[in-house]
């Protein structure tokens, strides 16, 4: 199994990491960091999400909706959703057309709902998904 990052090539092994330079540890410590990095991910995520809601006094949604994707019928939570929008909040560095974004967006639509996706400022929106979100007269809104 080849693993992603860093430079040179790098497979894992029953014994750890087999990098260009030799064994690079347990394959424990290796997958002591990913769960790590998962973390520290979702917790910068929520705390995004948090700062969002409270300064546009927005509520967070529990309630699951299902659309379609690519995928086939898929059932999602969106962050937010209010009587005329849909709001999703995402603090990674780059978002794309996912089944999950699908979904919420076919949901939307159905349902007379506006799309607005919230994201951090210097993140990128893959060209397809901001027009689609553009074109059904939602925004994509930069959160400092």
């Amino acid at each position: 199994m080849r693993v992603a990052g860093g430079s040179g090539s790098a497979k894992l092994g029953t014994k750890g990491i087999a990098h260009s330079g030799g064994w690079a540890g347990s394959t424990r410590q290796f997958a002591n960091k990913v769960p790590r990095r998962v973390t520290l991910n979702r917790t910068s995520g929520l705390s995004f999400e948090a700062r969002v809601l409270q300064v546009f006094g927005l509520v967070k949604n529990s309630t699951m909706v299902a659309g379609m994707s690519k995928r086939g019928m898929r059932k999602v939570v969106p962050d937010v959703r209010t009587s005329n929008a849909i709001y999703e909040i995402k603090s990674g560095i780059y978002m794309w057309n996912s089944s999950h974004i699908e979904a919420m967006m076919d949901y939307a639509a159905k349902n007379n709902l506006v799309f607005n996706l919230v994201k951090r400022p210097g993140a990128k929106v893959a060209p397809k998904l901001d027009a689609l979100i553009k074109s059904r007269g939602g925004q994509v809104i930069d959160f400092p």
